[in-house]
């Protein structure tokens, strides 16, 4: 079995707006005096790390983020506002800023 790395860490346009297949096809020569060749073809799913949350998260301090709700329309004249501790966002495998700013 080989492995093949592929790595990318300029952007996100391989991935798309969610995931992208790729078709990855290898040759390889062999021999002294007649020479085989083979080609072997398999395909490469690239997803797009930022809306998957096995790799991009939200840290808070233990604690920092108490439960809150908000009914569309419940507060129809002031609107409802609460705030919360600072947060990080934490990238895997690496810490990377690919991602923008977070929006909510």
């Amino acid at each position: 079995m080989r492995t093949f790395k592929i790595e990318y860490k300029s952007s996100l346009d391989l991935s798309g707006p969610s995931e992208l297949v790729y078709i990855v096809s290898v040759k390889g020569a062999a021999g002294y005096g007649k020479i085989v060749e083979d080609t072997a073809s398999f395909s490469v799913t690239i997803k797009n790390p930022c809306i998957d949350p096995a790799f991009v998260a939200i840290a808070f301090a233990p604690g920092a983020l108490r439960d809150a709700s908000y009914v569309l329309f419940e507060y129809p004249d002031t609107g409802f506002t609460f705030s919360h501790d600072a947060f990080s966002v934490v990238t895997k495998p690496f810490q990377h800023a690919m991602c923008g700013g977070l929006t909510y």
